[in-house]
């Protein structure tokens, strides 16, 4: 009988460490996809709690390229909402995360982000930060060796 109990105690160990779950990526997760639908809803303020709880989580779990593709989302969500100055912050603390990330987060992935960012600013009326970003993106374009996405931010800074 201690035999029995010994071997199904020895199995459920076994099973137990088979099972790999990370409940704060799967709460990010659900916040991520509810933030979405809010998004779509027009329910921007809402939206904008859950993708922050989406990043929270997301850092918790140590995710850290998924952490930082939520960033562009709460930036939307802030910009449907009329709130530009909070778009630009979000997007400028969004480049802070990943600077001493950058090849977890990925080099295209940032440059995306700078692009975004550099239109913000451009329609803010702040043409010289904005060029200083697309420079950094063309770099970083060139780095990942991403040269459709080189040739779209130069002509980006040939708009300016």
């Amino acid at each position: 009988m201690k035999r029995r109990i010994l071997i199904i105690c020895a199995l459920a160990a076994i099973a137990a460490s088979c099972v790999n779950v990370n409940p704060p990526a799967e709460d990010a997760d659900a916040s991520m996809n509810y933030g979405k639908a809010l998004l779509n809803e027009g329910k921007f303020a809402l939206a904008i709690i859950e993708f922050k709880k989406a990043r929270d989580f997301f850092v918790e779990a140590d995710y850290t390229y998924s952490a930082f593709s939520v960033y562009p989302y709460i930036a939307r969500a802030y910009y449907l909402s009329g709130y530009r100055d909070e778009a630009i912050n979000t997007y400028f603390e969004a480049l802070g995360y990943a600077k001493d990330r950058v090849d977890e987060v990925g080099k295209s992935e940032v440059a995306d982000v700078m692009r975004e960012l550099a239109g913000l600013l451009a329609e803010a009326k702040r043409p010289d930060e904005a060029r200083y970003l697309l420079m950094d993106a063309a770099q970083l374009y060139k780095d990942a060796d991403n040269i459709k996405s080189l040739n779209e931010v130069m002509e980006q800074l040939d708009k300016l």
